[in-house]
């Protein structure tokens, strides 16, 4: 069975070294794939005594290859990915030079197997909580196929001053849905009665509907701050992702490092950001368009042909104006056509083919895309 990675993190488990793939096969089901890894680096052989750290019993192997300089090298591994971090720093304290114990144990794993972004997968599978199929201890080889990843594009709506929560926007291919605190019946809508309702079913919607990618405008640095905050408030778990984990952020505000959004066994690719990357502008579906400005409004008009349903500097007051007179019909139209832009714009420039395809040239995955030095490592260390 062919499938495409669209996440990939390690782990430790009963004293082990995990690493686990999180993808969409062929047949259209995600899957989470489970090995055992046991971690490693590399010293020189001349530093073999001093590798051997008194509290920690390391594993150590000859190897073929050798240093720039021609010194013979041998590899010291360890089965807890912990443990081996400890005896890298130990090595360093004695001035001991260690080679690759900063690559992480998942794209370790990928390199020794020479796999990118897609994969063939032998093995039993059992049904997962939150994937179609979980295999455990699968052979994996490297594959090539075009993956069909199932995109979701979300968008809320809320009071600017207040942080009260009107509405969550859902689109997808063959799929609307907007989860708005009402009493009304409303086309294309889930009626919540408060803000609590609205937010569990939300996240049970996400979890049913499993995307490989979430996107929307500016969701990294709007959204999902404040979705964030929202569920704190009503202390509930922001897991929306393959695991139970809780979703991970760090929102920047330095111009040149981007927020990021950390949904384990998900990708959140931000439309606003990944219009904006240099590489797609420089793509034939983009490049000799005129952009006045980079909100949705201006990119939708110049790339779509359409924009949003509201615009101008009063359209905040106009939103709440819909929710406090009950006028949610329109309310609900609003947000999903901002949905529906967001994913139009990745469908029109062609944005995800082409993060697929660096992917599939890199064997980074998407959030790592734009990391030149990761992508060298990536493709040097192969070699």
């Amino acid at each position: 069975m062919k499938g495409f990675i669209i996440y990939s993190t390690w782990d430790e488990q009963n004293d082990k070294t995990i690493v686990q793939l999180f993808g969409r096969l062929e047949n259209g089901q995600s899957f989470c794939s489970i090995n055992v890894h046991v971690p490693y680096f590399f010293v020189e052989k001349k530093s073999l005594e001093k590798a051997k750290s008194p509290n920690l019993k390391a594993q150590v192997q000859p190897s073929k290859l050798k240093t720039f300089h021609g010194e013979e090298i041998v590899k010291v591994s360890y089965t807890l990915q912990s443990d081996l971090t400890k005896i890298a720093s130990y090595l360093h304290s004695k001035k001991v030079d260690t080679y690759e114990s900063d690559i992480k144990p998942h794209m370790q794993f990928l390199i020794d197997l020479d796999v990118k972004s897609t994969i063939n997968i032998e093995g039993s599978s059992s049904i997962g909580e939150r994937v179609d199929r979980v295999y455990l201890e699968p052979t994996i080889k490297p594959s090539e196929f075009k993956p069909e990843l199932k995109v979701l594009s979300i968008d809320i709506e809320s009071d600017k001053n207040i942080d009260k929560l009107f509405c969550i926007g859902l689109h997808m291919q063959n799929y609307k849905n907007v989860f708005i605190i009402s009493d009304k019946k409303i086309k294309n809508a889930t009626s919540c009665k408060d803000e609590l309702d609205c937010l569990q079913k939300v996240k049970q919607e996400i979890i049913k509907l499993d995307p490989d990618i979430i996107t929307g405008w500016n969701i990294a640095d709007f959204d999902f701050p404040f979705l964030r905050k929202i569920y704190e408030k009503h202390k509930l778990t922001f897991d929306i992702g393959r695991t139970n984990a809780e979703t991970r952020m760090r929102i920047s505000s330095d111009f040149f490092r981007k927020s990021t959004i950390t949904i384990e066994g998900r990708q959140v690719l931000d439309a606003l950001s990944m219009i904006k990357d240099p590489f797609i502008k420089e793509a034939p579906s983009v490049k000799y368009i005129d952009i006045n400005s980079w909100t949705l409004e201006d990119v939708s008009q110049a790339i779509l042909g359409e924009g949003k349903l509201l615009v101008g500097k009063t359209r905040h007051e106009e939103i709440e104006k819909l929710y406090k007179n009950k006028e949610h019909q329109a309310l609900v139209d609003y947000n999903l056509q901002d949905c529906k832009l967001a994913y139009n714009l990745l469908e029109k420039t062609k944005t995800l083919d082409l993060a697929i395809e660096r992917s599939e040239l890199t064997g980074l995955t998407f959030d790592k895309l734009t990391a030149s030095i990761a992508a060298f490592d990536s493709l040097y260390i192969r070699e």
